[in-house]
């Protein structure tokens, strides 16, 4: 299973007394990075938020917003009513002026700075719950926006798995014409510079010892092998992002290699191919949790 590293949800639960929301969003980060913003009071139970969102999620810069606003706004401020409404009235007139759509009230609490609860909120062990539930709620929402987009990055990486898996088998039908390309080349040099004057026996052993240096067969093994591993990897129950990105980096060193020893032309074109396929399978990674 792939879960993407950025994602957004959102929870509230209206109580008898406050309206709990919660916004978590993530983006791309190498470790866990979290961050929680919310009402002074809020910090108290800072602790228990982290340990509640780490145990769901491992990686990625996480920003939790908390906000806790009292069902009747109005009993629960210091501030006489008659002051909010005028506030309310004024930001009402700089919308109709502007011709522009926006909430007044909203606009009004912050201008009076009373958007969240008072520092001095009373607030029960109940209400303590339902606000870690809400938390809780919010953080499965996030996963599900994660694994969506997971979804998806895992198609494409299974697709490009394919495509180089494809161009492996490509290779195999210019295996036999490079290595007689290779002989010829060289048996016409030597032709040229010894004038067919030279020790046959010793040069057909020389030969084969470095047409086995050219050989690709174990590099070819190999890739296959990190390519299955990689398939194994993106089909586990929580599939990594670093994981992946090792394994990564193992099929772009046996991709270097056939580039270094092919010597044939149409071949290297196909290393291109694959070198070209696999920096898109890193940038996938970089975005999986």
């Amino acid at each position: 299973m792939v879960y993407s590293m950025t994602g957004f949800g959102q929870s509230e639960t209206r109580g008898m007394r406050y309206i709990f929301s919660v916004d978590i969003r993530t983006l791309n980060s190498k470790g866990l990075d979290l961050s929680i913003r919310g009402p002074q009071w809020i910090r108290s139970l800072e602790s228990d938020i982290r340990k509640l969102i780490q145990i769901e999620l491992e990686r990625g810069k996480v920003e939790v917003s908390i906000s806790v606003t009292p069902v009747d706004i109005a009993a629960s401020l210091q501030i006489p009513e008659d002051q909010i409404q005028a506030a309310v009235l004024v930001f009402q007139r700089i919308l109709d002026q502007a011709k522009a759509q926006g909430d007044p009230l909203a606009a009004a609490l912050r201008s009076l700075d009373l958007q969240s609860v008072s520092k001095d909120i009373n607030i029960s062990d109940e209400e303590i719950l339902t606000l870690m539930n809400t938390v809780q709620e919010c953080v499965q929402k996030l996963k599900a926006h994660r694994k969506a987009e997971g979804d998806a990055m895992k198609m494409d990486l299974q697709s490009n798995i394919d495509k180089i898996k494809h161009l492996l088998e490509e290779i195999q039908i210019y295996e036999k014409e490079r290595m007689e390309s290779v002989r010829k080349r060289i048996s016409e040099k030597m032709e040229a510079v010894t004038a067919g004057s030279y020790d046959k026996d010793r040069f057909e052993q020389e030969m084969i010892y470095y047409l086995e240096k050219l050989d690709v067969n174990e590099e070819k093994v190999r890739l296959l092998q990190h390519l299955n591993y990689f398939q194994e990897e993106l089909n586990a129950e929580t599939a990594s992002g670093r994981k992946l990105n090792f394994i990564s980096q193992e099929i772009g060193r046996e991709i270097n290699t056939l580039g270094s020893k092919s010597n044939h032309d149409k071949m290297q074109r196909i290393v291109v191919e694959m070198k070209d396929i696999l920096e898109q399978i890193k940038e996938i990674n970089l975005n999986i949790a």
